[in-house]
């Protein structure tokens, strides 16, 4: 087989590298939360439009850090 020149070599080499390193980053998932005057407060994690909050300040405690 022959050999494959340097230049080649260290191109997809570093082509490789790239595409490992994007493939490995990973994004943060947040999570919406719903917040309603007919909401409620109470037992309430806020990710449903069907049973959102009550206040915003509730939604705002049940948020995890990159909501």
């Amino acid at each position: 087989m022959p050999a494959v020149p340097a230049t080649i070599h260290n191109e997809l080499t570093r082509l490789l590298l790239i595409l490992l390193l994007v493939s490995s980053t990973s994004e943060g998932q947040a999570a919406d939360r719903f917040v309603s005057t007919a909401g409620s407060d109470a037992a309430n994690n806020c990710l449903s439009s069907v049973s959102p909050c009550l206040t915003v300040a509730n939604g705002l405690a049940q948020a995890a850090s990159g909501d």
